[in-house]
């Protein structure tokens, strides 16, 4: 969620002064500032990978089932990634 959508859904509620709601609203966008943190580090991950992947000859210490492993985990872990960035704040407040 966008700060800007998080200012207006705040504006939204601003009426309403229940603790879990207004922490549930923090704790939301804190969440997924951190899993945007996450996106950025694997996105990196990723060009390391594929710079080793274009220079095999520099990196000969790295095993091709070492790289295999690394380039998956990289994979599924976007794909994790990903699908809790397009989690929407109403599923995340309904859950409360």
């Amino acid at each position: 969620m966008s700060s800007k959508m998080f200012e207006k859904v705040s504006q939204n509620y601003q009426n309403i002064t229940h603790p879990l709601l207004i922490s549930s609203l923090f704790l939301y966008q804190g969440l997924r500032g951190d899993i945007r943190t996450v996106d950025e580090q694997l996105k990196f991950l990723k060009n390391a990978v594929e710079a080793i992947e274009k220079n095999r000859g520099n990196y000969s210490y790295i095993k091709d089932g070492e790289l295999a492993n690394r380039k998956k985990f990289v994979e599924q872990s976007t794909n994790n990634v990903q699908s809790e960035l397009s989690f929407p704040l109403i599923i995340f407040l309904r859950l409360l």
